[in-house]
């Protein structure tokens, strides 16, 4: 079992929110607190279908059985929850807004699955900053999730990085990564 899960978001393998990803299991290790990173571009996991099935008992968690089936026992016994995504046209990756619309029938089985957990989320994004770059509507999104579902919301880290290595030159959004897994971590 792993103590924080990160889910990267990102559909590029080594994208800047694979190096960020990698920041903060760094800071994991040093703190001495397990970790697992979850890579959603990897995986196959289908978008809700609305059915309704978790919902209303016929199906535990969901009817779709694809690798999100799995996810679902890690984030029941998970101790805090990073998510890590780009921003792409205004709001997360379609692959981390998949995930995060099958969390639905977890949250209709067991509403407490990520109550007072610690959580936060790394953003990066090309614009100047959150606003031009839309940003802000993500960190809204994801906010917003985080208390609906009881998360203990510990903030956010986000910076520019545009092109795939552009996170380690900017050493601001590194440290800015960092000091959200210490939090997360503590």
């Amino acid at each position: 079992m792993a103590d924080i899960l990160l889910i990267n978001g990102s559909p590029r393998p080594r994208g800047n929110s694979a190096r960020l990803a990698e920041a903060c299991a760094g800071v994991f290790e040093r703190e001495g607190v397990g970790w697992e990173r979850i890579d959603l571009r990897a995986l196959k996991i289908g978008p809700c279908l609305g059915c309704w099935s978790c919902r209303d008992g016929r199906a535990r968690y969901c009817v779709q059985d694809d690798d999100m089936t799995a996810l679902y026992g890690k984030l029941r016994a998970c101790r805090g929850l990073l998510l890590l995504t780009p921003v792409y046209w205004f709001n997360v990756t379609a692959q981390l807004k998949g995930f995060i619309d099958r969390l639905d029938g977890l949250w209709h089985w067991e509403r407490a699955f990520l109550e007072d957990k610690p959580a936060g989320a790394v953003l990066v994004y090309m614009d100047a900053g959150p606003e031009l770059s839309g940003a802000c509507h993500a960190m809204a999104s994801l906010e917003h999730l985080f208390r609906y579902v009881g998360a203990d919301f510990r903030g956010f880290a986000h910076g520019r990085a545009e092109h795939p290595g552009d996170a380690e030159g900017n050493p601001e959004l590194m440290e800015s990564a960092r000091r959200l897994a210490l939090k997360l971590a503590r």
